[in-house]
């Protein structure tokens, strides 16, 4: 990021009086984390994926993948049921249709397709595809609750996103062609049901017809690394989280790709290989995430929001602001780039 400066002070004559306007040129994140608690210690072997249940009091439901089944709890942690022991594969993650009835989808990545259970744990049906849409492995899962609850798949063994109705028929495939590694789906409802996903080490934006819109992936210190999980924050601007998992730490950045903040933790709350995320628009954008080395779920307050950019100042402008600090008996110094 860089700046511009301007100094001025009063004529001779004058009792002096420094004054410096500084005008930032590009995004200013803001923000900040804060450990809160720790969901399903002694639970969970090796979670890869967590959902939030917004229509029952804030459910967690997390993809405990080591033992091949999905965990409920309360949002305080409290345990409540085991779904898909037994039936799942292998679960790589997990969705909630808040629209119909809240139920639970599992991206089954063994059994190339995605379960679709009712709240309590009963299994209503597969969705696995036909013909030259039959998943290959079914690694990520999202619901466009916007659009008739869609069900998006991330389609890894084909590098595609298969889209379906929620019962299971086709709709369209959504970047063949573009897309190399898909590791996660997720979908902004606030901006046309826009696709995000995971692939490789960024985020592809696809229209929800599947229209190419941007990528992202950080720089610098903020790059991301073998990234897994994707969120988005619809009551913040749909700030996009990000389980960046080499880094050991979630990232955040806005809807158009700029960097926001961090989320890592610290101490014994420290992140190890973080993978899915999810977040609590119901309880201030909490924000959760599959802390798998660590086999338990984090969750996080935060104050993140989209960052402020504010436009470069030209060499005119400068001296328009020069001038107007003239008018009021201040002179203009230097003007400096830093």
């Amino acid at each position: 990021m860089t700046y511009a400066k301007v100094q001025a002070r009063r004529v001779p004559g004058v009792a002096v009086a420094i004054v410096v306007a500084v005008v930032f040129i590009g995004a200013i994140p803001a923000g900040a984390q804060t450990y809160l608690r720790t969901i399903g210690t002694g639970q969970l072997l090796n979670p890869n994926a967590v959902a939030v249940d917004t229509a029952n009091g804030s459910n967690v439901l997390v993809s405990d993948a080591a033992n091949r089944r999905i965990q409920v709890f309360s949002a305080t942690g409290t345990f409540i049921r085991t779904i898909g022991s037994g039936t799942i594969g292998f679960p790589y993650a997990v969705a909630v249709d808040t629209a119909n009835g809240s139920n639970v989808l599992v991206a089954d990545f063994n059994n190339k397709c995605v379960e679709v259970f009712t709240a309590t744990g009963t299994l209503v049906r597969s969705i696995t595809g036909s013909g030259a849409n039959t998943l290959g492995a079914a690694i990520g899962v999202a619901v466009d609750t916007a659009n008739s609850s869609n069900v998006l798949v991330a389609d890894w063994t084909n590098s595609r996103i298969q889209v379906f109705t929620a019962t299971g028929t086709y709709v369209r495939t959504i970047g063949s062609g573009t897309i190399g590694v898909p590791y996660a789906v997720a979908v902004d409802p606030a901006n046309g049901s826009n696709v995000l996903v995971i692939d490789n080490s960024g985020v592809d934006v696809f229209s929800a017809t599947g229209a190419f819109i941007r990528r992202f992936a950080g720089t610098g210190a903020n790059a991301l690394s073998n990234p897994l999980g994707i969120a988005v924050d619809t009551a913040n601007g749909s700030n996009v989280v990000i389980g960046d998992a080499n880094n050991n730490r979630v990232q955040v950045f806005s809807a158009t790709g700029n960097f926001i903040g961090t989320i890592a933790g610290s101490g014994a709350n420290a992140l190890n290989l973080p993978q899915g995320t999810a977040v609590d628009v119901a309880n201030g954008s909490n924000v959760l995430v599959a802390d798998t080395h660590n086999n338990r779920v984090q969750v996080f307050t935060t104050s993140f929001t989209s960052p402020v950019t504010v436009p470069a100042l030209s060499a005119w402008s400068l001296l328009a602001l020069a001038l107007l600090l003239g008018t009021a008996g201040y002179l203009v110094l230097r003007h400096r780039h830093a």
